[in-house]
């Protein structure tokens, strides 16, 4: 854990610590982004080893490690409960948001973004 923590601050350096006081300035911030890392990494033990590896090289303090590793915690959670959800109950709910997305809304972004929408939600 040592050498890991010592390489990881030679190697990282400020531009990390900057990015990782950014993605953590609040607690809710930080859930997001340790959530987020454990969808991408499908692995909260891998999340929190990071974490903790962060805290140890002192590029991240205590309080902003904690609110990821609760991140971590819910975004395991959060995947169990998408794989067990039958989505094909729920698609009328997601086609009907879809079209209002691209109904109602007068700029071409938000346009744009519920023709995808509806494109991801009919492949399924």
């Amino acid at each position: 854990m040592n050498m890991m923590s010592e390489c990881l601050q030679k190697a990282a350096g400020e531009k990390m610590k900057s990015i990782l006081a950014l993605l953590t300035k609040n607690p809710v911030m930080g859930v997001l982004a340790g959530a987020l890392t454990t969808a991408v990494l499908q692995s909260s033990s891998a999340t929190t080893v990071m974490a903790i590896g962060f805290v140890s090289a002192g590029l991240m303090s205590l309080p902003q490690s904690v609110s990821i590793i609760l991140g971590a915690n819910i975004g395991t959670t959060m995947t169990a409960q998408i794989i067990a959800f039958k989505i094909s109950d729920y698609i009328y709910l997601f086609i009907f948001s879809g079209l209002q997305c691209l109904i109602l809304q007068n700029r071409k972004k938000q346009k744009i973004s519920g023709r995808r929408y509806l494109h991801l939600v009919c492949c399924f």
